[in-house]
This record gives C-alpha cells, structure tokens and sequence, in this order.
C-alpha cells in the first residue's frame, strides 16, 4: 500500500476518480454533468488543500508508463 500526495503529475488520476465519484453520487446530491459531460470539482486542490492517492497494488512497475501515456494526452 502506497499513499501520495496529488500533485500535477499524478493530478489526472485524482481527477478521473472525482468524475467516479461525481458520477456515483449523483442522483443522491442532485448534480448533474456540465455541458462537457464533466461533474464538478468540490473541493478543488489548490492553496491550503492537499488530496492524496491510495494506491494498494503493485505501481512502482506500471507508474512511469501510465505517466508517460498521461503527458501524452
């Protein structure tokens, strides 16, 4: 088990898992995606607020691959 802080390299994977998360809980909180099929971000990580990732499987191997793949996007 691995526990990180987001940063902008890593930023993307928080983000997918908001979009999940945003996803799930829709219908139960009423929001709804915006016109880009995106759901918002609350709270953003900026200033004070930091967000962490857990990962719980083996990254090391896989991590500077998925990086790469992200940078490219």
């Amino acid at each position: 088990m691995k526990i990180v802080t987001v940063d902008r390299n890593n930023m993307p994977v928080h983000m997918n898992l908001v979009q999940v998360y945003g996803a799930e809980f829709s219908k139960i909180i009423q929001d709804k995606p915006d016109q880009n099929g995106l759901f918002s971000v609350d709270p953003k990580i900026e200033g004070n607020f930091m967000g962490y990732l857990l990962y719980t499987c083996r990254i090391d191997r896989h991590r500077e691959k998925v990086s790469r793949h992200l940078r490219s996007m």
